[in-house]
């Protein structure tokens, strides 16, 4: 999987790095077409990415691929 970082991802999505961190910290979560340009752009699916709590009522964002 390839490393980005947060000014990289802020950069491609054409957003600030701040709504980025929004996103690495589940405050918010990107749109299912940014989810899958996630994907993408790291070189994964959008399941090694998104990850379905236990009880499948909510999901959060796996950002271990990121570097910092």
């Amino acid at each position: 999987a390839r490393k980005l970082t947060v000014e990289q991802l802020s950069e491609y999505f054409d957003t600030s790095p701040q709504a980025i961190y929004k996103w690495q910290s589940g405050k918010t979560l990107p749109s299912l077409d940014n989810m899958m340009a996630l994907g993408r752009i790291l070189e994964t699916s959008i399941e090694d990415i998104v990850v379905l709590e236990d009880d499948m009522s909510s999901f959060h964002m796996v950002w271990l691929l990121i570097q910092i």
